[in-house]
């Protein structure tokens, strides 16, 4: 089982190779409801992708910011 820091950056780059709509920050709830989780443990996680510089807040949009390090992120998830 992966952990859900795996599952919402694998969501982004779905997202992103898909070119479909940003998360926007206010969807919290809903996204959280997805992952089955609750909205302050997914904010958490966001909170910890910004933090790695993976994505990044741009006023109530969630987007990637590196592309490369999302992969990583993933593929060192994965590897284990």
């Amino acid at each position: 089982m992966y952990p859900l820091a795996y599952n919402i950056a694998k969501d982004f780059l779905e997202r992103h190779i898909d070119d479909k709509p940003s998360i926007r920050f206010d969807q919290g709830p809903t996204e959280a409801e997805k992952f089955s989780c609750s909205e302050r443990v997914y904010r958490r996680v966001i909170t910890q992708l910004i933090d790695l510089k993976i994505v990044q807040k741009d006023g109530n949009e969630i987007l990637v910011k590196d592309h490369d390090k999302l992969s990583r992120f993933i593929h060192s998830h994965e590897e284990k």
